[in-house]
């Protein structure tokens, strides 16, 4: 059995949030709105003028004393939040306290239109409307339950047989999604490249259309990267990696169990495949892991909530401690 990870207490030498990132835009020719805040508060006010757009925010730990790691970035998916980090749905410790005790400088983040990030109007500057995660979705596409096996009550959901998700815990998962936008990649990369330009270069950690996004920007600007961990990416260019740009960038890619459950799985693990094969052929530093191939079973999409998060946490981290730019 491998020697068990080195674990301290949190103690932090600094913490706090900022904002990074974003531009100006300039509305005109908008109508002059008026807003019933309260029966005896009424606003008559102009839309034209100009709206700050495209920021990030980001939420940083420090541990104190002496840390020889690399900024650790947490990226999160699409509709999600930090919040995907920093704790489970039933209440377990997440994987932002997990890195923290191990000693990694720890930056959080909400991505560009999720939570304390802040919205932009649309259609006049996000070209599209927002979507929505309905709880029946959520609950079969995430791989926590069968077809149509969603219900309010625990005791009368459907989940897959082995499941490590925390399913009686669902609906207090399903607070943490918030509305997404399909049209503001471009945004978010940007602002994640502002935060990297300041921290240096960092070890990302990116989940789902995250991670799609994160793997785009490695191969745009690989030197912002120290090693990149990419958890279930859940999209791909058109084309493979270009290898030659890739080839000093570590890069783990995980997927979980129960790939077969929904319709969507097969193909997502397939196109990872091909999309990466050139620089895992010996080209370069990255490797695919399929958990219940090193015989960890029962994973959701949500591996970082399941109920052996910290099993997987083991497995991120002791890939870290070997990953290293030639």
């Amino acid at each position: 059995m491998s020697k068990k990870l080195s674990m301290k207490n949190i103690s932090l030498a600094d913490f706090g949030s900022f904002h990074v990132g974003g531009h100006h835009v300039v509305l005109q020719g908008l109508p002059a709105k008026t807003i019933h805040y309260s029966p005896n508060w009424i606003e008559h006010y102009e839309q034209d003028g100009t709206y700050m757009v495209g920021q990030m925010y980001v939420q940083y730990f420090i541990p104190t004393g002496d840390h020889p790691y690399k900024p650790l970035v947490f990226w999160p998916g699409g509709g999600l939040t930090g919040v995907n980090f920093e704790t489970t749905p039933d209440g377990r410790q997440g994987w932002l306290d997990y890195f923290l005790r191990l000693g990694y400088p720890v930056y959080n983040t909400d991505p560009v239109e999720r939570g304390r990030s802040g919205w932009a109007p649309y259609p006049e500057i996000y070209q599209a409307e927002p979507t929505f995660m309905t709880a029946e979705r959520g609950f079969e596409s995430f791989r926590f339950g069968q077809a149509a096996g969603y219900h309010a009550d625990p005791d009368h959901q459907k989940t897959i047989d082995g499941t490590e998700f925390p399913a009686a815990a669902y609906e207090q998962f399903i607070k943490q999604i918030v509305p997404r936008w399909a049209c503001n990649a471009g945004m978010a990369k940007a602002a994640y490249v502002k935060l990297l330009d300041m921290l240096g270069p960092s070890i990302v950690l990116a989940f789902s259309s995250g991670a799609t996004q994160a793997l785009e920007l490695a191969q745009e600007r690989p030197e912002l990267f120290d090693a990149l961990i990419l958890i279930e990416p859940a999209g791909f260019g058109l084309n493979p990696c270009d290898a030659d740009r890739m080839k000093d960038l570590p890069i783990l890619v995980v997927y979980g169990d129960y790939l077969d459950k929904h319709p969507q799985w097969p193909d997502i693990r397939y196109r990872a495949q091909v999309h990466l094969d050139p620089i895992l052929e010996g080209r370069g530093h990255a490797v695919i892991i399929d958990l219940p191939s090193m015989g960890i079973r029962g994973n959701s999409h949500f591996m970082m909530m399941d109920k052996n998060n910290q099993v997987i946490a083991d497995v991120l981290a002791r890939w870290l401690r070997h990953a290293k730019r030639p």
